[in-house]
């Protein structure tokens, strides 16, 4: 399958979905280009002095602290819109993308016109995973750029959901899984407004699935004591006994006449410990995520296209 061959099936599928490509690629950039403009607005107020001459001080501090309000209000809406892309992604691939040719029976127009169903669903997928790929690029360059780093003047800890979908290699690949979903759904519901709603609950309970696993997707790191570090993720604390058995806390908790710190005094309790995520486990974490996520939307791809062929040959 080479370019010319998908040249033809690539520019239908942008003349009857530009304007929902177009529309996505500018509500990517409007997002990026507000966050920059926030961010910069704050650094230079941040780098003027608010009392220079005397006047106009309270003002000026107060204007400070707006722009850190705007950003940080700016940062947590994208964050949230970038960790609920794909549902939206998977129900346009789903509905108006796939399902609804396939419902209407407008796909054999093409499929007549020398292009095989495989052409016709790998250019159905191929032009949107573009989009959404370039979409996602820019905005996550604007947020990883525009994000203070302070987590008390950002958009919440590094490993919130949103914001660590929004800083990120897993932002594409949740994308591309969405899309994959969307194709499979369309193709086994061929009705537009059942697939759209079965692509979007099926892209979540993955996405639900694959949070769940990203605790232990990579080696914690067991510490003794904690500071104040930045974007540390404490999944796991207790005290420790001399032989250096586990105690937790939970197990401490809601005994009648006893605090837990006698409980774990009372059990043997000589140290701590800490099993953490560090910022520097960010990485890591998001690789192996980002390749098991991969691994899911071609599996959903292959799956969408032996179910073209079994189908239609």
């Amino acid at each position: 399958m080479n370019q010319a061959m998908l040249a033809g099936p690539r520019r239908t599928v942008l003349q009857l979905h530009r304007r929902a490509l177009w529309a996505a690629l500018a509500l990517f950039g409007a997002a990026a280009v507000t966050l920059v403009a926030l961010r910069l607005r704050v650094d230079t107020l941040d780098t003027t002095d608010p009392c220079r001459g005397g006047t106009g001080c309270n003002e000026a501090i107060q204007g400070l602290v707006q722009a850190h309000e705007w950003l940080r209000a700016g940062l947590d809406q994208v964050a949230t819109g970038v960790l609920l892309l794909p549902l939206a992604i998977a129900a346009f691939a789903a509905g108006p993308l796939i399902a609804r040719e396939l419902e209407t029976g407008t796909y054999r127009l093409a499929w007549t016109q020398s292009v095989t169903p495989t052409r016709w669903l790998a250019a159905k997928l191929l032009l949107p995973a573009v989009v959404v790929t370039a979409g996602t690029a820019v905005l996550v360059a604007a947020f990883r750029w525009s994000r203070p780093p302070t987590t008390g003047n950002g958009a919440g800890m590094l490993w919130d959901s949103p914001v660590y979908a929004s800083m990120g290699v897993i932002t594409f690949a949740y994308g591309l899984l969405a899309i994959a979903v969307g194709a499979l759904t369309a193709l086994l519901v061929r009705r537009t407004v059942v697939a759209m709603s079965v692509a979007g609950l099926a892209t979540g309970g993955l996405m639900l699935l694959v949070t769940t696993l990203r605790p232990h997707l990579w080696p914690v790191a067991t510490r003794s004591a904690i500071g104040n570090e930045q974007d540390l993720w404490i999944l796991q604390q207790g005290k420790l006994t001399a032989s250096g058995k586990r105690l937790f806390w939970q197990d401490c908790y809601g005994l009648p006449r006893t605090s837990p710190e006698q409980c774990m005094a009372d059990r043997g309790a000589v140290g701590e410990f800490h099993d953490v995520h560090p910022s520097s486990h960010f990485w890591p974490l998001q690789l192996v995520e980002t390749g098991i996520v991969l691994a899911l939307a071609a599996a959903a791809v292959a799956a969408a296209f032996w179910l073209l062929r079994r189908r239609h040959g």
